[in-house]
């Protein structure tokens, strides 16, 4: 019997991004208001004297007229002292790079007040040899946003981690204190549903550029998840792909990968960065081709593969990311066959996930993909020499020849040489 082993899903939350200070990060301005469809845009003018335009977002009863803000963050830590998360900075940044002005603290010069209470508790789990390592946290609080004359605005905020289950962690790298717990992650993940709630699109495209990892990526994901209104955003995200801060490039185009088919006029843009000197934002750039599945694509994408393989200089010669682009490459489905050598050089490579993407490639395209034949049966007589194991190659041939002689490397040999 078969097993399936469906395609290594193209990730979004799987890079280490590198954290980028926002001071002096070269921003692009957004604009929205709350007219009608069909009313005029509002423009934002970037620094170089480029026009943005940002449609039509309908905000929130009365926040749409706020142009100035207080703001106050409460946080609490249970049983930590010392602690402190730059919520309040973040957040600043955020509505003023949106057109909302905003003080910490309190002045009577605010049109509005936000309010936010955050009580965090770290949580530890036993490691062998090390006690208890605290290496994440959970939040619980409310967000209030009120203004003279107006009804308050009131939001939950939280984000609860479940300890891990099953047989516990045996080894780290670190063991970190209660004060050292992933609080970062936490409440960056906790406020995004406010800020998409009541500054819909434009704050959250103004998130992408945080220098909080999981505040951006949530961002990001939200985007992608508010259907025509998320859509509307897509011309601000194709120009931040342009910006010279490449924490904002990697995340314009994470964000545009999460869009899916829905993002297919990004797609010549997309290309055009293919050879972007930010590592990252390269990957971030492949990953959102693949997702986005157009294939137009796949001759650029084949040349970035040829690349990372070493093809014509050392048979085993793999970069890094040559996997990303093979997964990026076998979700054009057919469209890929064109890159079938390279899919067979890549599967007998040294380099485990570049060959077991190879792999899956290969099980993608099917039948198309019979010139793989020899390479596979090659593969299985190698036996544990391998770097695929012997059952994961028989089914990626029962895929490709409809046959099916399990892990019997000398049956394939003999039923390929009857008909070949």
């Amino acid at each position: 019997m078969k097993t399936h082993r469906p395609l290594r899903e193209l990730g979004i939350g799987f890079l280490c991004c590198a954290l980028a200070i926002l001071a002096g990060c070269r921003q692009i301005p957004i604009t929205g208001d709350t007219s009608e469809p069909g009313a005029e845009q509002q423009d934002g003018l970037t620094e170089n004297g480029g026009v943005i335009h940002f449609p039509e977002v309908t905000k929130k009863d009365w926040v749409s007229a706020v142009s100035s803000m207080c703001l106050q963050v409460n946080q609490t830590y249970s049983d930590v002292t010392g602690v402190s998360e730059p919520i309040a900075e973040e957040l600043k940044t955020i509505l003023d790079r949106i057109g909302v002005a905003t003080t910490i603290g309190e002045s009577s010069d605010c049109q509005a007040n936000l309010k936010i209470d955050l009580e965090f508790t770290p949580y530890g789990e036993s490691v062998g040899g090390a006690g208890t390592c605290y290496f994440d946290a959970s939040t619980d609080g409310t967000a209030v946003l009120s203004k003279s004359g107006e009804k308050d605005l009131e939001m939950e905020l939280f984000r609860h981690y479940s300890p891990s289950k099953g047989f516990g962690i045996t080894f780290v790298y670190s063991c970190p204190s209660k004060a050292e717990a992933d609080y970062a992650e936490t409440w960056g993940l906790a406020i995004i549903p406010m800020i998409s709630e009541w500054w819909g699109a434009p704050g959250l495209v103004s998130a992408l550029r945080s220098s909080n990892n999981s505040l951006r990526n949530s961002a990001g994901y939200s985007l992608s998840q508010m259907g025509a209104a998320g859509s509307q955003a897509l011309p601000v995200l194709i120009e931040m792909l342009k910006d010279v801060d490449p924490v904002a490039r990697q995340s314009a185009a994470r964000t545009l990968g999460l869009f899916g088919g829905s993002a297919k006029e990004a797609v010549p843009d997309l290309i055009a960065m293919i050879d972007d000197p930010d590592s990252g934002v390269k990957m971030e750039v492949i990953r959102a081709l693949g997702n986005i599945g157009d294939p137009q694509a796949v001759p650029v994408l084949m040349e970035v593969l040829k690349e990372q393989l070493g093809s014509g200089i050392e048979t085993y010669t793999i970069y890094a990311g040559a996997s990303t682009t093979i997964q990026a490459l076998a979700a054009m489905k057919e469209a890929a066959a064109p890159a079938l050598p390279l899919f067979i050089e890549a599967v007998k490579s040294e380099d485990y996930s570049t060959a077991s993407s190879a792999l899956d490639a290969l099980e993608v395209i099917g039948p198309t993909a019979r010139e793989a034949v020899p390479t596979l049966i090659e593969i299985m007589e190698m036996g544990d020499e391998a770097r695929l194991s012997a059952w994961l190659v028989a089914d990626t041939l029962e895929v490709i020849t409809g046959q099916d002689f399990g892990e019997d490397a000398a049956a394939w040999r003999a039923w390929w040489e009857a008909n070949k």
